[in-house]
This record gives structure tokens, sequence and C-alpha cells, in this order.
């Protein structure tokens, strides 16, 4: 009878918040915890993650549910509002562990769900996420030793703008065969060049854009910080407007469907083929595809030259 190969595993590495407190450790800020000169980080996992939101989920415990104790809780927009609220974790990792997997890690990454289904409502799902441990359901892109700061900081807010837009997921919808969305199945999909981004739209450039809006849909908690003056901000962390983030994350979708070469009967026929969030849209605003019909009036706006105004849409 043949012998299993031994399989890398680093769930040694994950201590609960129990052997934590039995340890002596202590939480402190950050969602971190200490004991003397050592050091644990959160574990993020691929649940905790939604677009622009890297404390979409808590995890639950329910001793109850004997095939899976632990649950995902959504964490409210109240709680979404305190910047100092970090969403639960299941496990914490040395800090040790997270600086040899990555040493050249900015404070910051960007993460993406590695359970990728087309029949759920949105197929790819990405955040800047905090300097944490991340679990195997969380691939993230990170800085690598062989290229400059400054140049992962130039892309990062525009990776991450690109994976969460409509455009890129309607894409990633015809690549996604299983319910994991690979590294491999990644790197095949179109992201659009840095180059593109140097376009303009009245006094600002794409790039310029994206910049300004990532950080303020992400840029929400302390956690982010480093992320946040890593683009030269060093003020507080945005508030939690569920309006204004929706009007936000329009314009980009709708910049993002310029660039993409997408005029508004395609972008219309894009957004025609996310039939869950058109029911949601329809539920939650007496029938409208609201999401629908702002992207459209900002690709408008865009194509005057308008990066500021809100627009209203009227029935």
């Amino acid at each position: 009878m043949g012998v299993w190969p031994k399989i890398p595993n680093d769930s040694r590495h994950f201590w609960t918040r129990e052997q934590l407190i039995e340890y002596g450790a202590y939480p402190v800020a950050l969602n971190r915890w200490r004991k003397g000169d050592e050091w644990w980080l959160p574990l993020y996992q691929g649940r905790a993650i939604h677009h622009f939101d890297h404390r979409f989920n808590s995890v639950g415990f329910n001793p109850d549910n004997l095939h899976n104790p632990y649950t995902n809780e959504r964490v409210t927009d109240e709680q979404h509002a305190d910047p100092r609220f970090y969403s639960r974790t299941q496990y914490w990792v040395r800090i040790e562990s997270v600086l040899q997997k990555f040493p050249e890690q900015p404070g910051y990454a960007i993460g993406f769900r590695d359970i990728a289904r087309t029949t759920d409502e949105r197929t790819m799902i990405a955040s800047v996420v905090p300097w944490a441990g991340y679990a195997n359901n969380l691939p993230i892109l990170v800085r690598n030793g062989n290229e400059a700061a400054d140049t992962f900081v130039d892309v990062a807010t525009l990776w991450a703008a690109n994976f969460c837009s409509f455009a890129f997921d309607f894409t990633a919808r015809s690549k996604v065969q299983g319910t994991h969305m690979n590294l491999y199945i990644l790197q095949q999909l179109p992201v659009i060049t840095r180059a593109a981004y140097d376009r303009r739209f009245g006094d600002t450039t794409a790039a310029d854009l994206v910049r300004d809006h990532v950080l303020r849909l992400c840029y929400t908690a302390w956690d982010l910080e480093p992320f946040a003056l890593a683009q030269g901000n060093d003020g507080e962390p945005f508030g939690w407007d569920v309006e204004q983030r929706r009007h936000l994350r329009a314009r980009l979708d709708a910049l993002y469907f310029i660039l993409y070469g997408l005029d508004r009967d395609d972008a219309a026929y894009v957004m025609d083929s996310f039939p869950i969030t058109r029911r949601n849209d329809q539920r939650d605003h007496n029938g409208r595809y609201l999401t629908k019909d702002l992207i459209l009036a900002y690709m408008s706006a865009l194509a005057a030259g308008d990066t500021q105004t809100v627009v209203a849409v009227t029935a």
C-alpha cells in the first residue's frame, strides 16, 4: 500500500482566540494580539471581503452546527461607520509567519475570493486588504522583490478597481468553469493596460480618478492606513456613506466600460447579464434597475468630461 505524500500545511500556525488567551496574549489595536514582544496578525479568509470592502463579514461560531460551526455574520452599516471596528476572524497567525512569506509586503495587498461561481450575483470579488495572514481561499497580489515599491503603489488601486468592475466580471464569467477563480484564470483575463489610464476626462486622468475613488471606498478603517499613506493621504478614514459609495462605484463602472471600448448599448447589454443584481435592485428601488441606470448616466457624464457631478437618475 502506498504512502501519501507529505503536503505542506500552514494550519499549525493558526491560533484561535481561546488559544491566545490561554497562552497569555491580549488583544490590541488593529485586530492584533500581543504578549510582550510576540505579535499575532489576523488571518483573512475570502469570505471576509467584498467589492472595495475588507470588513464585509465577521466569523461567528454556532456550536449546534456540527458540519460547519463557523458562520458568516454580515457587518452592519453601523459597524462599518466605526473606523476602529474590525470584523472578527477565526484565526490569528504569528507576525514572523507573515514576514517569512511576504518580506516585501508594503502594509496592504490586493485580495480576491478564490470561491467564484458564475451563478452568484458577482463572480470576481476583490478588495484592498490590510497587512495580515491570508488563507488559501484569499489569493493576494503583492509587490515582489524585483519590483520598485512605487510601481506597486501605482498599479494597486488600478487593479483593485479593474477587478471589481462589471466589465471585468463579464469576461471572468466566460472563463470560470467550476467554483474557483484560480490565479491561472485571472492571468488569462483582459486587464486594462497602464497606458490606457492616461486618458483624460475633463481636468483629470482616468488613473487619478480611479485612485481617488478607490481610496474613498476602501480606506474606511484604521487598519488600511498604510494603503492611504502610500497613496499620499495622511488623513482619517473616510466615513461609510452607503449612497455616496453607490455613486462612486457607478462612476468607476462607467469609466471601465469606456476604457474597455464599450458604448452605452454594450454596457446595457452587459448589465442585463447580471440578473441577481437587477432583481435585488428592483426589490429595493421600486422596480428600478438602479445600478444600471446610474452607470449609463455616468457614462454620459464622463463622455462630457464631467467627473464631479453626482447624477440624479429620474423616472
